[in-house]
């Protein structure tokens, strides 16, 4: 026993001695797989420390992508109101080129009509920086198309001016009404320049038609003196002039004969009454006073507007721009219009009443006995003398009905009530010469027979109320007339019974045809009325459904104002906020900062996922290094064992979950290379291991269960063995080697 001890002792030394190498390789091992581990910890938490500041980075980088996103949201929600803006104040250079290089001409009309809109815009945003700035260039253009327009006008203005012979409603409806949008221009943008424009524009047309009125109305004074007419009283009018001459009253009328022009007077023999004269200088003056009127109200007129219920319902007569009528009455007129007629003499004035004083001191001289002349001698009354002044008066009395549109001519009419008083006392003196109570009844009969013939037969006017009364008047006096034969006829004889009765039956049929004529003129009268009535009443109807439109027109113009209000309410706001950000540059500039900034955070994020992939692959192959170190010296039968528990114990603490699930592949191929590193070392130990004696005396079949760093234990009974292993094993962690078989954690027996 004691002999095998020192044997013992000198072949554990020897063995010992022999694998010093192979330990201190193994404990080199050891060390630096130590220092793997502390570097793979401090680098596993530096990892760890750039993953937090990455995610700092990347949510860091979100909130500024979210921030960046709203501001573009913002500026695009701007972008519309902010073009329409810079499309409104925005004058393009063809326009420009237009107002300075060219010439006035109908292009004009279209841009005109642009570059005001442009300058009312850019006057009505003076809070917009960019409306400021195009203020100057805007007003330069003003002025300078101001001055163009100017220029043009008076060109066209001089031929009116130059000559009388120009034919100036071609020019005002050709030229002038064309061009009348660059006019309107100059009024509500440069009204000092349309205010000369509008003078000159007077002067000439003053001019014009003074000298045309002067030359017309010369014409016409030379046709009046071929028929030169003097004033006659009623008592000594000639015969040929007692009927009633309608054509003469034609002239009244504006449907009349057709107007005299001023080359006939160049005929000598050409005559024209001194109405025709009359009613054609009054035509000619107002067809150009109207025409001149409407020329001046759509041309120098300003803006249209919606036209008020007020004003459709005035009654007045809109007041001219430009009073050019008012001045085209010249003395030649005035001493024209100045000539008297029996016809027209209801027109004038004072002039009027003394001729029909003069013709009353005829008939009351002629009453008298008295000569109506200084030089006449007394004429007798006679029955033709009478009757030749009854139709006179006739004659005057239907002129006026004829000429009277309005039954209450208080003036024209009273004088002729003065008239028939002082024939009536004509007749009377004229028949109180007769004895006879029935001749003379018979003699005022009859004279009042023929004014009732020539007032029924003289005009068609039978409704006029003042010829009814007149009518009725004279027919009054025949009846008391025939009344007086009728009731002084039984008196005077007895003899002629069947006579006085038939004369009587005359009477009473005249009375009664004399009832129906005026019941025949009252009906036409009570028609011509309720035609009148009627014609009102549509008038009255058309003029109501009249303002129902206008009123509806009006309101659809009040809706479209207050949209156009609320529309500049909004646009107002939008400008405000327009101008509370900066330059449209400066946006530009920050947007492309912003995404010149996205792009770079982009670039850093690959850049950073890229080296975190790096990061993660040198980390696997750690991993798979250290997995490999694990079953460095363990058995080749439990090889399959500590892979399979390799790939089931867990990762160091601070790992990445990426590392954890790594394939089982990569891990057994690591496994599969350490392992052959493994075998390699082992193969070595192996050649040592032949050339010492030990290794010849001990080779058989237990050589394949010891491994390197492993002695072999010595036998112990199966029955203890087996038990005591299993538990050991057991208590055994994953990954971990048995300390039962290794030799230097249980030396063998002594």
């Amino acid at each position: 026993m004691s002999t095998n001890e020192p044997d013992s002792s000198r072949s554990q030394a020897e063995f010992y001695q022999e694998r010093a190498k192979e330990f201190v390789e193994l404990h080199d091992q050891v060390d630096t797989s130590v220092h793997l581990l502390d570097s793979l910890e401090s680098f596993l938490s530096t990892f760890q420390k750039d993953l937090d500041a990455v995610a700092g980075q990347i949510s860091e980088l979100q909130d500024r992508s979210k921030d960046i996103e709203g501001r573009l949201k913002s500026r695009r929600r701007i972008e519309r109101p902010l073009s329409s803006l810079l499309s409104d104040i925005t004058i393009a250079p063809s326009l420009a080129t237009t107002i300075l290089d060219t010439n006035v001409g109908e292009s004009w009309i279209e841009a005109i009509e642009q570059f005001e809109k442009r300058l009312i815009t850019s006057r009505s945003r003076t809070r917009v920086k960019a409306a400021r700035d195009l203020g100057e260039v805007a007003e330069g253009l003003r002025i300078v198309a101001a001055t163009k327009l100017r220029g043009f006008f008076l060109a066209l203005f001089q031929p009116i001016r130059g000559s009388v012979t120009t034919n100036m409603q071609v020019i005002q409806t050709s030229v002038l009404l064309k061009y009348s949008p660059l006019f309107g221009f100059l009024q509500r943008q440069a009204p000092t320049v349309a205010n000369e424009l509008q003078r000159a524009y007077v002067g000439a047309a003053r001019v014009y038609y003074e000298t045309g009125f002067r030359r017309y109305a010369r014409s016409l004074t030379w046709i009046k003196a071929r028929t030169p007419e003097k004033f006659e009283p009623i008592a000594s009018i000639d015969e040929r002039l007692a009927e009633l001459n309608l054509e003469r009253l034609q002239h009244a009328k504006l449907d009349g004969p057709a107007v005299t022009l001023s080359y006939m007077a160049d005929n000598k023999t050409h005559k024209e009454p001194i109405e025709g004269l009359l009613r054609s200088l009054f035509l000619v003056f107002m067809d150009n006073a109207t025409a001149e009127y409407t020329f001046i109200s759509s041309f120098f007129a300003s803006s249209p507007s919606p036209p008020s219920v007020e004003a459709s319902l005035s009654l007045l007569t809109p007041t001219a721009v430009v009073p050019t009528p008012t001045m085209m009455a010249t003395p030649d007129t005035i001493a024209f219009a100045e000539s008297r007629s029996p016809v027209n003499s209801e027109y004038e004035g004072s002039s009027r009443h003394k001729a029909m004083h003069d013709h009353i001191e005829s008939l009351k001289k002629l009453a008298e006995g008295t000569s109506s002349g200084y030089f006449s001698r007394t004429s007798p009354i006679t029955d033709a003398t009478v009757t030749k002044a009854a139709r006179h008066y006739v004659n005057f009395f239907n002129s006026f009905v004829y000429l009277t549109e309005h039954e209450e001519e208080t003036m024209i009419f009273s004088n002729l009530q003065r008239l028939r008083d002082e024939l009536t006392k004509l007749m009377n003196r004229h028949t109180e010469k007769i004895t006879d109570v029935v001749a003379k009844a018979t003699a005022q009969s009859a004279l009042y027979e023929v004014i009732l013939q020539c007032l029924s037969n003289g005009t068609q006017h039978t409704a006029h109320l003042k010829l009814q009364k007149e009518i009725a008047h004279w027919a009054y006096l025949d009846e008391e007339a025939k009344r007086k034969i009728v009731s002084a006829a039984p008196g005077t004889t007895t003899s002629t019974s069947v006579d006085d009765a038939r004369e009587a039956f005359l009477v009473e049929l005249a009375s009664y045809q004399l009832a129906l004529k005026k019941s025949a003129m009252i009906c036409d009268a009570e028609t011509r009325q309720v035609e009148e009535y009627q014609r009102e009443k549509e008038r009255i109807e058309q003029e109501h459904i009249t303002l129902r439109r206008q009123i509806e027109e009006l309101k659809v113009a009040l809706e479209h104002a207050q949209m156009l209000r609320r529309r500049k309410i909004e646009y107002d706001s939008v400008a405000e906020r327009v101008n509370t950000l900066p330059p449209r540059d400066e946006l530009e500039q920050s947007i492309e900062a912003l995404e010149n900034d996205m792009a770079a955070i982009r670039a850093e994020q690959e850049s950073q996922s890229r080296a975190i992939q790096t990061q993660k692959a040198s980390l696997e192959f750690i991993i798979a290094d250290l997995t490999s170190l694990r079953f460095t010296g363990k058995d080749k039968e439990e090889k399959d064992d500590a892979t399979s528990s390799a790939r089931a114990s867990p990762l160091p603490d601070g790992t990445d979950d990426s590392v954890a699930g790594l394939s089982a592949d990569t891990l057994a191929r690591t496994s599969s290379s350490f392992g052959t590193q493994s075998e390699r070392m082992s193969g070595k130990g192996n050649d040592d291991d032949d050339s010492s004696p030990r290794n010849t005396e001990e080779s058989g079949s237990k050589e394949d269960d010891i491994e390197m760093g492993e002695v072999e234990e010595e036998d112990e009974d199966p029955r203890d063995k087996s038990p005591k292993k299993k538990a050991r094993d057991e208590e055994l962690e994953e990954g971990e080697a048995s300390d039962l078989s290794s030799v230097l954690s249980d030396p063998p027996d002594e």
